[in-house]
């Protein structure tokens, strides 16, 4: 082999490094975001509305989903949210969440990504 193919080998050798490097990153970020997620009414809510959690996450950008994150952990309504959601309410007379209308937002994004 020509010292030129060692160079190219080796190049390749580190964008790939780089690419499965930089993969693992997000999945570790995802994961983390996954698990902010699990433990706030947010991950019911998204269940109630019948949006798919992993979905949701990989979607919608990351402070939007930060904001959602940080309402849902400082909401005043819970006692309300959880008697919407276990009485099963329909998901229109739920004006009362700080999410509410955010998440009916992103539930179109979500449809957008899968029809294209």
């Amino acid at each position: 082999m020509s010292i030129i193919s060692w160079i190219l080998l080796a190049i390749l050798a580190c964008l790939l490094s780089y690419k499965i490097i930089r993969n693992k990153k997000r999945e570790h970020a995802y994961q983390i975001l996954v698990n902010r997620v699990k433990g706030l009414r947010l991950n019911k809510m998204l269940q109630f509305i019948g949006a798919d959690r992993d979905e949701f996450l990989r979607v919608i950008p990351e402070p939007d989903i930060d904001q959602l994150i940080e309402r849902c952990s400082y909401c005043g309504t819970i006692d309300t949210c959880d008697s919407y959601m276990r009485d099963g309410h329909r998901v229109e007379s739920m004006s009362f969440c700080p999410n509410y209308k955010s998440l009916t937002e992103h539930s179109k994004v979500i449809y957008y990504h899968r029809r294209h």
